[in-house]
């Protein structure tokens, strides 16, 4: 009996210690992929946010993963979403559209023009608010729902997710406000052009308006961009 008795304090003991070890593993292998996945996110914080490429190959495990994935698919996007905006707005031709060549040439589809100013003001406020969303605090913290349902991992990245989007805010506001100032002014002068087709003429490289009235108040209009 007492030979049964030390063996099953041995064998007690040796499944208490595997126990501990395999504990031990866990935990290292944890505190690893933590480590791992913190340095994978840390060589992010150094991307330019206009060029870098947060595509990078995902190498956490397990959850952590899907975090790092979060974060990376977040930032490309609003990378995407950045160099949208900024190609719509330097592409555009709308500079010279109050020019007397683009007005003459485009005299008869004054219509056509106007569509097209308001549906570019629409992609350019649409891309703005859009970008204006990313930046925020809420429209970082929802897109990890997107990933996981795990309230560790919901909080850990937030916690490690310190790019600053939200700086950018107030700039898009300004962006947008001012590009609608123009555009607005764009569609006025236009809208008043369609209104008095049977009042004005192209002569010698300029637009005469057959009363001193209506080029004032068309002089008003334009002037406010200089303004």
């Amino acid at each position: 009996m007492r030979l049964d008795s030390k063996k099953k304090k041995i064998i007690l003991i040796t499944l208490l210690l595997d126990v501990c070890l395999i504990i031990c593993v866990v935990i290292l292998k944890q505190e690893y992929d933590k480590a791992l996945f913190e340095k994978n996110i840390g060589k992010l914080y150094d991307l330019d946010v206009r060029y870098g490429n947060y595509m990078t190959q995902n190498m956490s495990n397990g959850v952590y993963n899907r975090v790092e994935k979060a974060i990376k698919d977040y930032m490309d996007d609003y990378q995407s979403k950045l160099n949208d905006l900024n190609k719509l707005m330097s592409e555009n031709n709308l500079n010279n559209i109050l020019s007397i060549e683009y007005l003459s040439s485009n005299n008869d589809n004054l219509v056509n023009v106007l569509n097209d100013v308001n549906s570019y003001k629409m992609m350019i406020n649409d891309k703005i608010n859009e970008l204006v969303y990313l930046s925020s605090r809420d429209g970082i913290n929802n897109n990890i729902y997107y990933y996981t349902d795990d309230s560790y991992y919901i909080n850990l990245y937030k916690k490690v997710f310190k790019f600053d989007l939200e700086k950018n805010i107030f700039e898009l506001n300004e962006k947008k406000i001012n590009t609608n100032y123009v555009l607005n002014i764009y569609i006025e002068a236009i809208d008043f052009l369609n209104n008095n087709k049977d009042n004005y003429l192209f002569e010698d490289g300029k637009l005469q308006f057959k009363e001193q009235d209506l080029l004032d108040r068309y002089n008003a209009i334009v002037s406010k961009i200089k303004g």
